[in-house]
């Protein structure tokens, strides 16, 4: 169970690491995004 935790919490880390590279892709080709979409 242990194994399946740290999988699900690799996993998740991933998934933000992602989101953080996309909202900063976003930004760049969108500057007037607003600020609110700023984890």
């Amino acid at each position: 169970m242990v194994f399946v935790d740290l999988m699900s919490l690799i996993i998740v880390f991933l998934i933000l690491e992602a989101l953080k590279e996309l909202i900063k892709y976003i930004k760049s080709k969108r500057p007037s995004l607003p600020q609110v979409m700023v984890a």
